[in-house]
């Protein structure tokens, strides 16, 4: 009878810690962060939306001089730009030698040697115009790519001329993503815009943001990844499972819903501490794409 007796009592514990258990579903606020490795990937880039513009050194370095140095052709790899603008930005210990066309800004790090221009790949910094059209956007990107993969970029002025190239496979990378993801704009996602929505660099949602319209219209509503999120602990226990749920929304007038993304963790929260905040890193989750209307 002892025996019957304590075993009834360890299953009604059990079934008591199975009760305590919950399910909680975290619409997203202010006082929570929350980033799936797809958003990571275009925020790890500071991919977030346009206009398009990068340095790689502090803002707080502000140039003593600007020497400018005259229009010419440069050519690309294969590719050859007309009436280019060079000008040499001097600061305190680089020099930056700037590329200005109608459509982008691009300055890296170079010296004058003997006549001839050396790039020394440290410092660079570019911006892309907005409200480019969609042919000469895709232009650029293919352009950018094939600087960032060392390309000879080559001109000459006055006396004289250049000798440069610059590899950098993140940023090759980056323009890579930023092509892929102008295909899939006009592939998919333009043909449900009006006329003044036809251009990608218009747009003010994020490269993210249309990233997941473009899963949700070519049929790709679920799907598996990880999440860093930090959030209040509220009445949350270790042992809970938990929901993270935000709304995407979408200005475009013929698009009559936005996206509901329910992102699941894949497992029970282990000991979440004594804080009053939960940090989670790298946490596998299911993530689900729904349609709401607006």
């Amino acid at each position: 009878m002892v025996e019957e007796e304590t075993s009834s009592s360890t299953q009604d514990t059990m079934i008591e810690i199975t009760e305590e258990k919950k399910t909680h579903i975290l619409p997203l606020s202010k006082e929570m962060k929350l980033e799936e490795n797809l958003e990571i990937q275009f925020s790890s880039l500071q991919l977030k939306h346009f206009p398009i513009s990068y340095r790689n050194f502090s803002s707080m370095e502000k140039f003593l001089e600007i020497i400018p140095l005259g229009t010419t052709d440069v050519q690309v790899g294969e590719q050859i730009l007309h009436n280019v603008t060079l000008r040499a930005f001097v600061y305190k210990n680089f020099r930056l030698l700037e590329l200005k066309t109608r459509e982008f800004r691009f300055a890296f790090s170079a010296e004058l040697f003997d006549n001839v221009f050396f790039s020394r790949e440290a410092f660079l910094q570019y911006e892309i115009s907005p409200d480019l059209n969609n042919p000469r956007l895709e232009n650029i990107f293919t352009l950018f790519q094939n600087i960032f993969h060392g390309a000879k970029i080559v001109f000459q002025y006055n006396d004289a001329q250049s000798e440069l190239s610059i590899s950098n496979e993140i940023e090759a990378f980056k323009f890579s993503l930023l092509s892929s993801s102008l295909e899939k704009y006009q592939n998919q996602i333009a043909s449900i815009l009006s006329k003044k929505e036809k251009n990608f660099s218009s747009l003010k949602n994020s490269f993210y943001e249309l990233e997941i319209l473009y899963y949700y219209l070519s049929g790709k509503t679920f799907y598996d990844g990880w999440v860093n999120a930090k959030f209040p602990k509220g009445d949350i226990h270790s042992g809970d499972s938990v929901q993270f749920v935000r709304t995407i929304s979408y200005p475009f007038q013929r698009l009559s819903y936005d996206i509901r993304q329910t992102i699941t963790l894949r497992q029970d929260l282990g000991n979440i501490g004594n804080g009053d905040t939960i940090q989670l890193n790298r946490k596998s989750a299911s993530i689900l794409l729904e349609a709401i209307e607006k």
